[in-house]
């Protein structure tokens, strides 16, 4: 039997600011989680040792406008995030048996942009561009994680550097 408890106290702060009736300032500080955990295999040995919660901790400023009698909205963001105890699998030798669990292995740091253009030129239509921009790497990784091909040059996986959408 296996068993642990976690708590985590996640707060946002923000702080707005109306430039004009169609312009709006803010920035904003958060912290995140996602729990820890036990790995589900059945592997030989005491392998799975719990693994402890994720966090995040991330800064943000943008501007939100919407003008030309709310048919022209155009809003920016950027942020940095400091990314700790990333749950990744971990090549271990346990009782003479190479296997893979789940660790607190990295750290990541993050930085991006975004950016939103969006338009109804009639009560028919609507038009979007959006854009982003991420960049992020490792900037700590357990000794195990490089048995999984994961480098400290490599970016977190689903988290592409572009994005964007037309529509």
């Amino acid at each position: 039997e296996f068993s642990s408890d976690w708590d985590n106290f996640s707060p946002k702060l923000g702080l707005n600011y109306e430039f004009a009736d169609e312009l709006l300032g803010y920035v904003s500080w958060s912290n995140g989680f996602k729990s820890g955990g036990f790995g589900g295999r059945a592997t030989p040995g005491n392998s799975e040792a719990p693994y402890d919660p994720e966090e995040i901790e991330t800064w943000e400023i943008g501007l939100k406008s919407q003008f030309l009698d709310n048919r022209v909205r155009l809003n920016a963001a950027a942020f940095v995030s400091d990314y700790t105890d990333i749950q990744l699998l971990v090549l271990e030798v346990v009782d003479g048996t190479p296997q893979f669990n789940t660790r607190n292995a990295g750290a990541s740091d993050i930085k991006g942009v975004e950016l939103e253009a969006w338009a109804s030129p009639t009560n028919e239509l609507d038009l979007y561009l959006n854009f982003g921009w991420l960049d992020n790497e490792y900037a700590s990784l357990a000794p195990g994680a490089a048995a999984q091909g994961i480098d400290l040059n490599d970016s977190l996986p689903n988290a592409p550097e572009w994005t964007w959408a037309v529509g």
